[in-house]
């Protein structure tokens, strides 16, 4: 990894800019044999990454705290979709691709718009808490 690290450099830097792609990057080091070293580089460079990372998430707690969130929100977003989905019987409305995809993406704009809503409740009754409290102080 050592001898490859600038190449590894040039590559992530190369990426950062947007200058290119992960995809074009990935088939120039599958497809070049004198890359072997590099790609082998990178893959290391990617399990000492990995590695940095689980030691990190074994040993915070706040990160696993982020984590779980974040699985969570997740999860609860997919089981927002699923309800929307639920309507009219689990049946696709449409017959072909095109309209399964309009359909999906109605779908996803339903569900982004109860998040707005609910967000919008939540924030206006934190405000209306606040300005309690405040006039009680």
């Amino acid at each position: 990894m050592q001898e490859e690290w600038e190449n590894i450099q040039w590559i992530i830097c190369s990426l950062s800019r947007k200058t290119t792609t992960q995809s074009t990057v990935i088939t120039k080091l599958s497809n070049s044999k004198k890359n072997n070293r590099t790609l082998a580089a990178l893959r290391e460079y990617d399990r000492l990454i990995k590695c940095l990372y689980v030691l990190d998430y074994v040993d915070d707690k706040i990160l696993r705290q982020f984590v779980q969130q974040a699985l969570n929100r997740g999860e609860a977003y997919h089981q927002l979709r699923r309800a929307i989905a639920s309507i009219n019987g689990n049946q696709f409305r449409g017959g072909d691709d095109y309209q399964i995809e309009q359909w999906n993406d109605c779908a996803r704009i339903i569900a982004n718009c109860i998040i707005y809503y609910n967000s919008a409740l939540l924030s206006s009754l934190i405000e209306n808490l606040r300005v309690k409290i405040i006039k009680k102080q």
